[in-house]
């Protein structure tokens, strides 16, 4: 999710008002893994993709 409406791609989500970074308070550049019930799962410095994808992977989320 970013708030850069020039963002593009099929999985991109735009968060143009914000709401969803103030609801899950994101500073900067960060990567907020949220299960379905709204759960916080994981938060990891953007650049830290494999370790959310990892934690997907070995936790079927």
């Amino acid at each position: 999710m970013t708030t850069d409406p020039a963002a593009t791609g099929p999985d991109t989500v735009i968060d143009t008002d914000g709401h969803a970074h103030r609801a899950y308070r994101v500073t900067g550049d960060e990567l907020v893994l949220v299960r379905p019930d709204g759960y916080v799962a994981a938060r990891r410095p953007a650049d830290d993709l494999a370790a959310v994808l990892a934690l997907v992977a070995t936790n079927g989320l």
